[in-house]
């Protein structure tokens, strides 16, 4: 039979290599899915971290506003009451007035404690989202590892593909067999 140079001339049959890139081929699918998972949970991740800590900044911020508030608040209603005990104490005001005055006060300094409390709150959640900023770091760590991954998988692909190409026998030169 006449061949020409580099014409198939025999294949042999080789299971295991097709198998590998076969097996390869899959891994490069498998691959490519879990990149674009990674890449959405990233791309999510990015979006809520963002909002979430301005949202939780601003929080802080409000909470500050509203202990100074408060503060001022109870400093101002410390000097009211002392002023009307004092009078109270010298017959120039009620003891109701007095009384008034002193619950006025203990309403003061539960608001101070109220605020208090709210911005320690406030404080968390500014930490817990500044947390989240550093996962979604990670999550753009982890995509540049899975495009990695890829791109390995893919080579391994090729050199399986080649190796593969192994079992393929081609006339060296024109002539007959």
């Amino acid at each position: 039979q006449d061949v020409q140079a580099g014409q198939l001339i025999a294949v042999i049959q080789s299971d295991d290599l097709e198998a590998a890139h076969q097996a390869a081929v899959a891994t490069v699918d498998s691959q490519k899915f879990k990149l674009g998972e990674t890449v959405e949970t990233e791309r999510q991740t990015r979006g809520e971290v963002t909002s979430a800590t301005v949202n939780a900044e601003a929080q802080v911020r409000a909470s500050k506003a509203q202990l100074a508030q408060a503060q001022a608040n109870l400093d101002h209603q410390q000097a009211d009451t002392s002023r009307t005990v004092a009078l109270a104490q010298q017959g120039i005001m009620s003891a109701q007035s007095r009384d008034e005055q002193v619950t006025a006060l203990q309403a003061a300094q539960a608001a101070v404690t109220m605020a208090a409390s709210n911005l320690s709150a406030a404080e968390a959640n500014l930490r817990q989202a500044r947390a989240h900023e550093l996962l979604a770091a990670v999550s753009a760590r982890v995509v540049d590892s899975s495009r990695a991954d890829v791109a390995n998988a893919k080579a391994l692909a090729e050199q399986a593909r080649i190796e593969k190409s192994y079992a393929e026998v081609v006339a060296p030169v024109s002539g007959r067999v």
